[in-house]
């Protein structure tokens, strides 16, 4: 059996799905959640993205279509580089991480993040800018595929060196 026979199977037995995937296939397990939401429907209410909660604004904005795909895969890129930064600020304030090691690691994002916003550069090469038209499209189009199903896309993750869980959905449950 497949894997997506299989998670069909289980979704229609009533069963909840939780997709762990090593993060080098995520645009794989975009599509199977993509596909499952359309071999199954009404049988799926949301999907929870472990993505920064920083994301759920721009899930939204593709979920209604106020957002083509090229804004979005960027968008996504320049928000996850900022969250990425916020994390080290939290390292920084706990000590874990020096000053100086913050303020190298936040020069590298800001030219990276202005790479982003050009297109390519050294710290946003080609190749990475492909695999997040890759990734981030995958999850652009399932964004679309769940709305136009019934079904909630939801931005959450969890900071372990916080302890806390943070989800932003702007519309209710």
């Amino acid at each position: 059996m497949n894997a997506q026979n299989f998670i069909n199977k289980n979704v229609q037995s009533g069963k909840d799905i939780v997709f762990a995937e090593d993060h080098l296939v995520t645009t794989n397990t975009f599509d199977l959640m993509n596909q499952t939401i359309l071999d199954n429907p009404g049988k799926i209410s949301a999907v929870s993205l472990e993505i920064p909660a920083e994301l759920q604004p721009f899930l939204d904005k593709a979920a209604a279509g106020n957002i083509n795909a090229e804004t979005f895969v960027k968008q996504v890129r320049i928000t996850t580089e900022q969250s990425h930064l916020d994390a080290a600020r939290n390292l920084l304030n706990h000590e874990e991480i020096t000053q100086k090691d913050y303020d190298q690691y936040e020069q590298r994002i800001n030219q990276r993040v202005e790479d982003i916003i050009n297109g390519s550069g050294d710290e946003y090469p080609l190749e990475q800018k492909i695999e997040d038209e890759k990734m981030f499209g995958s999850m652009y189009h399932l964004t679309q595929t769940a709305e136009k199903n019934g079904v909630k896309v939801i931005a959450n993750d969890f900071y372990a060196e916080c302890g806390i869980i943070r989800t932003r959905y702007s519309k209710p449950l």
